[in-house]
């Protein structure tokens, strides 16, 4: 194995750069959207989760919520 110290811009700039087609790079793009979207979808169900427990444990403490049946 060989490891080069250093690489200079125009080293760099010679290496070849593997594109995949535009279909798939469309499909991963989709892909990566609807990761984010259902990522976007979680947080916001952990923020109200949190809020609501939040809430629901201040009515508890403070009797506005009975604690039992």
């Amino acid at each position: 194995m060989y490891v080069r110290p250093s690489l200079s811009l125009r080293t760099l700039g010679e290496l070849p750069v593997l594109v995949p087609p535009t279909a798939e790079q469309e499909s991963i793009g989709a892909t990566l959207a609807a990761l984010d979207a259902k990522i976007q979808t979680h947080t916001e169900i952990a923020r109200v989760t949190r809020d609501y427990r939040s809430v629901l444990a201040d009515a508890l403490m403070t009797g506005v919520l009975p604690t039992e049946p």
